[in-house]
């Protein structure tokens, strides 16, 4: 399956039950990825429709990239592989899918060289004067993520808190 274009298992979907079982968890799991996801509506199956991220990724990358990821065989597009990550360890990994993003992040907000392999906790490291509550400890990186997108002065906040920058 992984040499099949997302046309050719579109295709096959409708004839075996098997590839139509695989055709369909992939469409579930792209629906809670990607807010511009093919049939998000009828395959997202949260109440409220939320997703990870705007990735901006067609959907037959999605397919492509998964079978890639699942059989380890070939490097995958950054912004999927952060997205797995995100998926597989919610509380190791932020949902900043871009690469560039991340860069621009760790440089202008962070002031510190870009590391993907220490940037999530970077950014909790960034934002823990802040001492941010989460019920879950999972959602912390997501919550130190959107704590800046909230209320203006953040900033300014943390840096006069105890410990600040």
């Amino acid at each position: 399956m992984a040499t099949l274009t997302y046309a050719e298992i579109q295709e096959a979907a409708e004839e075996d039950p098997d590839i139509r079982t695989f055709y369909t968890l992939v469409l579930r799991l792209v629906a809670c990825c990607d807010v511009h996801a093919k049939d998000k509506n009828q395959y997202n199956e949260y109440p409220d429709k939320r997703v990870i991220a705007h990735a901006g990724i067609r959907q037959h990358h999605w397919f492509g990239q998964l079978i890639k990821y699942r059989t380890g065989k070939r490097r995958i597009r950054p912004s999927i592989h952060y997205t797995f990550q995100f998926i597989n360890r919610p509380g190791e990994s932020i949902h900043i899918l871009s690469a560039d993003h991340r860069h621009l992040i760790s440089v202008h907000l962070l002031h510190k060289p870009y590391n993907g392999a220490t940037f999530t906790e970077d950014v909790k490291e960034f934002f823990a004067p802040l001492d941010i509550a989460v019920r879950n400890e999972d959602n912390r990186p997501l919550a130190v993520y959107l704590h800046p997108l909230c209320p203006a002065g953040y900033l300014a906040q943390r840096d006069q808190r105890p410990g600040g920058t």
